[in-house]
């Protein structure tokens, strides 16, 4: 038996790593020439489809906020946003601790060839919207892209608020100088959220006391200089009307309610979604476009991608342009509507595996829709104003936002300000 020290000893050793190193070398070079499984050349595609997502790619733009210097806006851009980038209680009882909505985007990767996964912020990094002057530097991102301002997510249950955190400290904060209205997500929240089962987080009710504490709440939203007002009057979207029991009664009561009560004449309207359409029977005042939500049901053309990795998939992946051609196939109503574009879909960071896709999105075509979206708000003016909704701002988890990724980089950003002050409306 050689002892420890023994030379032999050590030089054998050497001789096992330097075998190992060549073994190595050569089944990577064997790998490329003649892969020995298709699950082997599969997976060396996510791996480089994952990395491609992260690189600057062909329409990689950097932010240029000099696009709209010394311009008027064609329209006002409103653009939802979603305020979970933050911890709160109810995610880390429901969802682990520092549970935010970043931790869905670390879920996704490439299912098929040619989709962009896993999305990754750029500019503005994995923020925390209760740290930091994080609100003040997106509220002068969207100003310069030509974003008139944000459409919160609103959300209410059991008479307090919820996921409220990021709204407060803005309302605290004067210098976060930028205007804001609230959509009212007035859903019952529950684990199928992100693909789990429907067990109950939080239950939405519509008790007398639960409305009066909501119009209490709202009024201090309203009453809010920077608070978007269109004739005057606070403008507040409910996203489900046809969950409230007896709408059209209960709105009216909300009505009266803020009028008496704040002395408060609100703008009621509704997202406009698969599930309700047309204002009038809630006696809502008008409608804005969900457009993801309002044009699901009717994509037809499902898209075929040369491969998918992910042989389980069960969702479809649709073809964006054809959700172009019927946004621009309606041209009028019969009531007040607001249109709305959207640069993203793809459900997969909430429902890895189930989650729906609209493909084929590049900053030409969302730049072109939303030109053609503002010309006509001309045609239709929604109380007097030009008007058109982005969804959305940080919908991050369905790839739906605006904020700077390392893949296109600032380019959705240039096309909503190419569109808005490079547009026609511009020069008059």
């Amino acid at each position: 038996m050689l002892s420890p020290n023994d030379p032999r000893r050590t030089n054998k050793r050497g001789l096992k790593s330097t075998r190992r190193r060549l073994r190595y070398a050569f089944s990577r070079v064997m790998s490329r020439i003649w892969p020995r499984t298709i699950y082997d050349k599969m997976l060396r595609e996510v791996f480089i489809s994952s990395d491609h997502a992260f690189q600057p790619g062909p329409q990689f733009e950097e932010i240029d906020p000099t696009i709209g210097e010394g311009k008027t806006p064609a329209a006002k851009v409103i653009a939802f946003y979603l305020p979970q980038f933050h911890e709160f209680e109810e995610n880390n009882r429901n969802w682990g601790a520092g549970f935010t909505e970043w931790t869905n985007i670390a879920r996704n990767i490439p299912r098929y060839q040619g989709q962009i996964a896993p999305r990754t912020p750029r500019d503005l990094g994995y923020y925390n919207l209760m740290h930091g002057d994080i609100q003040k530097r997106q509220a002068k991102m969207a100003r310069d892209a030509g974003v008139h301002g944000f459409c919160y997510y609103y959300y209410r249950f059991d008479e307090e608020p919820f996921m409220d955190g990021p709204i407060k400290r803005m309302l605290a904060d004067p210098s976060v100088d930028f205007p804001f209205c609230v959509m009212w997500c007035n859903e019952t929240w529950t684990r199928a959220w992100i693909g789990k089962d429907r067990s109950i987080i939080a239950e939405q009710q519509y008790s007398a006391s639960v409305m009066e504490a909501l119009v209490d709440d709202l009024a201090i939203l309203f009453n809010d200089p920077r608070y978007i007002r269109i004739q005057g009057r606070p403008l507040f979207t409910i996203y489900r009307p046809n969950f409230l029991p007896d709408a059209d009664a209960k709105i009216a009561q909300l009505r009266k309610m803020f009028q008496e009560h704040h002395g408060l004449d609100v703008l009621f309207t509704m997202a406009q979604t698969d599930h309700a359409v047309d204002p009038r029977p809630y006696g809502l005042d008008g409608a804005i476009e969900f457009t993801a939500n309002k044009f699901n049901k009717h994509l037809s053309k499902v898209m075929d991608p040369a491969r998918f990795y992910d042989t389980s998939y069960s969702s479809k992946v649709y073809d964006f342009d054809e959700l172009i051609e019927l946004s621009l196939a309606e041209h009028h109503n019969d009531y007040p509507l607001v249109r709305s574009v959207m640069p993203h879909w793809d459900k997969n960071p909430r429902q890895p595996g189930r989650g729906h896709v609209i493909h084929g999105s590049t900053p030409q075509k969302f730049e072109n829709w939303t030109s053609e979206l503002i010309n006509r708000s001309e045609e239709s003016l929604f109380f007097g104003e030009r008007l058109l909704f982005v969804n959305a701002w940080n919908e991050w988890a369905e790839s739906a936002y605006l904020e700077p990724d390392t893949h296109f980089g600032g380019a959705y950003l240039n096309s909503v300000a190419r569109a808005v002050f490079r547009n026609p409306l511009t020069q008059r």
